[in-house]
């Protein structure tokens, strides 16, 4: 007669080894149908083994040796406890070698790491996929819920877009530039809503711009973001403009994968992440494409550089330093200034080298003629003396352009004192550089070149700098009285809309929501990864200055204006494209 052992298994196991949950099940995972290939771990194959890393060979051994003698949820507590030690890298590489319990551990590890790295398009594709496979895991619970929070991030709706700007407080005008390029495109129309702050425009095609008021404030930009994300299922997003706000939209938009065009010149911002591109021109592009203008086109081999102590003027003359060494040309002078500073003496006569008269008395070639009583002076009388002497020196101009990366009202009082120390600009006539040699004693004085960044981009500049503006030149990415064919007909639309003239900034949101409507329309992306994509893929879209590029930093380039001063106007000189 037959013996019938009655077994009565009644075990709870609660174990977290980060996240490893599995409350789920009490009994035996059944064996799947048809007859297992049992493989001896004696002769488990090295070769297919010895490519894997040692806790990967450890899972494989420890499923194979136990695979038959443990329960199910014993088995998966003990491969989750080797699992938890192998690297997020080294995972892909041993999943071809698993099958069963041992697949479905690491397939979970997969999903804890692709959640921690907030790849959420990968994390989604990874538990459709689990739960396909693994229907039955002690894991359905928790992952079935990490679904759930997942899914409002990434459904889309692929016509809807963010925009992220200041529509209220002392900023509030960068959002009304945004609006006004907006309602130059045909077919949208505002949506009135008593909250000002939860603005919409809705075209009709179906395309939806949601705009969050972020009064220029980084601690408003995180609701924004996740309003726009888990509420408004927005595609991708546009803005902000200001370098906090940016720096913090940037990482949370790309932390949640969805693609952003942020309008800041934050250096490096990019950098972030593959979902951040930007649309604005920066101190880099301008001061390396001045420099490399004046190299390559005006033959300056010598640079002299004065400029503001601020973040503007440091990071203008850093890159524009870095291009000339670049190119093995020379950086003979340097001063700087505070921005505080209303009077410029002090760094005009050090680029000139009248600063310090003591220094010169010991060049034989520049020794200053004392009068015959004043050959026994010493000490503080010598000094005195000295100092009362040295405007009598002519400047030391070592430099053939001098680089001054300021705004117009600062720069119009450079210039001046840089003048005052004898020093000759471009705008000099053939008669007046003919009496400075004869007043300084200096033969074949060649005049210096003025250069500048797109501060200098304003008429205010000739208004206060009078005859030293003429012949300067500077760089700007938008002219408004540019002669180019797309710059003349969005300023003829902009001004009959708006009774004046468009600005760089009001020409970087029309060419950023350009960009967004072509790649909604043409593109058709059905999610942020596609958008993302369409993005990197931009060609064949002509801007409000001519053709739109993308590089590989993920920043839109546009051709940038080479301009100078002719007859007491600003005038376009040149044109750098990419």
């Amino acid at each position: 007669m037959k013996k019938i052992i009655l077994v009565l298994i009644s075990l709870i196991l609660f174990f977290s080894i980060e996240g490893f949950i599995c409350t789920q099940k009490n009994t035996v995972k059944e064996e799947p149908s048809g007859v297992r290939e049992i493989t001896s771990v004696a002769n488990a194959s090295t070769d297919n083994l010895s490519e894997l890393t040692p806790k990967g060979r450890d899972l494989i051994i420890y499923y194979e040796k136990n695979r038959n003698a443990l329960q199910y949820n014993d088995l998966i507590k003990g491969l989750s406890e080797i699992a938890d030690r192998i690297r997020f890298e080294d995972i892909n590489k041993i999943l071809p070698h698993t099958k069963n319990e041992a697949r479905e551990v690491l397939h979970y590890r997969l999903i804890r790491f692709y959640l921690h790295y907030s790849e959420f398009n990968k994390l989604y594709k990874e538990i459709i996929a689990f739960e396909r496979e693994f229907p039955k895991s002690c894991f359905a619970g928790e992952i079935s819920a990490i679904k759930k929070r997942i899914e409002k991030m990434i459904i889309v709706s692929p016509n809807k877009i963010g925009v992220l700007l200041p529509l209220s407080g002392k900023y509030r005008t960068f959002g009304e530039q945004f609006i006004k390029n907006l309602e130059l495109f045909d077919g949208f129309m505002r949506v009135e809503n008593a909250d000002e702050k939860d603005l919409r425009y809705i075209s009709t095609d179906g395309i939806e711009f949601v705009f969050k008021d972020t009064e220029g404030e980084e601690n408003k930009v995180e609701k924004a973001i996740l309003d726009l994300i888990n509420v408004e299922n927005i595609i991708a997003i546009l803005g902000p403009v200001f370098i906090q706000e940016s720096e913090k939209a940037a990482y949370l938009s790309n932390k949640y994968n969805v693609p952003i065009i942020v309008m800041s010149r934050k250096e490096g911002i990019t950098d972030i992440g593959e979902f951040v591109f930007r649309n604005c021109l920066t101190n880099k592009i301008q001061a390396t494409e001045m420099a490399r203008y004046a190299i390559e086109k005006l033959k300056i081999e010598k640079f002299g550089i004065i400029y503001p102590n601020n973040t503007y003027g440091v990071e203008l003359t850093n890159f524009f330093w870095d291009e000339i060494e670049r190119n093995n040309r020379e950086v003979s002078g340097v001063e700087f200034y505070e921005v505080d500073q209303t009077t410029f003496t002090a760094p005009a006569r050090k680029i000139t080298g009248k600063f310090y008269p003591e220094l010169r008395t010991k060049k034989k070639n520049e020794e200053i003629e004392l009068p015959k009583w004043a050959e026994g002076l010493s000490g503080a009388r010598l000094e005195a003396l000295l100092k009362k002497m040295k405007t009598n020196f002519p400047p030391i101009v070592d430099f053939e352009a001098l680089f001054i990366p300021d705004y117009y009202d600062k720069v119009s009082l450079v210039v001046p004192a840089v003048a005052y120390e004898d020093v000759m600009f471009t705008n000099a006539t053939k008669k007046e550089l003919e009496n400075a040699e004869k007043v300084l004693g200096i033969k074949n004085i060649k005049p210096v070149q003025l250069l500048g960044a797109n501060g200098w981009n304003s008429e205010e500049l000739i208004k206060r700098m009078g005859k030293y503006a003429e012949n300067a030149i500077f760089i700007d990415g938008f002219f408004a009285d540019s002669e180019n064919e797309n710059t003349s007909k969005y300023v003829k639309s902009f001004s009959a809309k708006y009774q004046s003239k468009p600005n760089l900034i009001d020409s970087q949101f029309y060419d950023t929501i350009l960009i967004t409507l072509h790649i909604l329309r043409n593109n058709k992306p059905q999610n942020r990864e596609e958008f993302a994509n369409s993005i990197n893929k931009l060609t064949g879209i002509s801007g409000t200055t001519g053709e739109l590029k993308i590089n590989s930093n993920r920043e839109i380039l546009r051709p940038l204006k080479i301009l100078t001063v002719k007859d007491q106007k600003i005038v376009e000189l040149d044109e750098v494209k990419f």
